[in-house]
């Protein structure tokens, strides 16, 4: 019960740093640069452990049955087909990054209603490499987590929010 309603009174206070515009521009040059880095070549890959196999067959075919070589042709198959079954990724125009910035950490206090345990623990991660560590602190005053945003313009912005 207590976990819930730290997390939405920090991701409330962290929000007001992610829709900095310094941090909103940067997390859209990130979001450009993601989408145009190279994609993973699983054709060269495929090859390879083609190549793989198919020395393997020689093998085997020269020097007769083999255990070891037999399991090791089953582990290059399995991978082989686990390699061709992955639909390569397309490079893809994005616009609106920082408009979808916006709105997704416009709603990240909310994500504690609608998100299911499995996804929320995906976002913790995710959260956590945004805005680094979270330290939780109780004063006098009350319980207080801090949180120093992680930019990729190398920007450090502060949060602090009172649960």
């Amino acid at each position: 019960m207590f976990r819930p309603m730290v997390e939405r009174e920090l991701l409330g206070g962290i929000k007001e740093q992610l829709l900095n515009p310094a941090v909103v521009k940067a997390m859209s040059r990130e979001i450009r640069k993601q989408a145009k880095a190279p994609k993973r070549d699983y054709k060269a890959e495929i090859r390879k452990f083609d190549k793989q196999i198919e020395n393997i067959v020689d093998s085997l075919v020269a020097v007769g049955s083999s255990p070891a070589l037999t399991s090791k042709l089953r582990v290059l198959e399995e991978h082989r087909e686990e390699l061709a079954s992955i639909q390569p990724a397309t490079t893809e125009l994005v616009t609106g990054a920082a408009e979808k910035w916006v709105e997704v950490a416009s709603n990240l206090e909310n994500l504690c209603d609608i998100a299911k345990p499995d996804e929320m623990a995906t976002a913790r991660k995710l959260v956590q490499e945004i805005i680094g560590e979270t330290e939780i602190k109780e004063t006098t005053d009350g319980v207080f987590a801090f949180a120093r945003l992680n930019t990729t313009s190398g920007d450090k912005a502060g949060a602090q929010k009172r649960t």
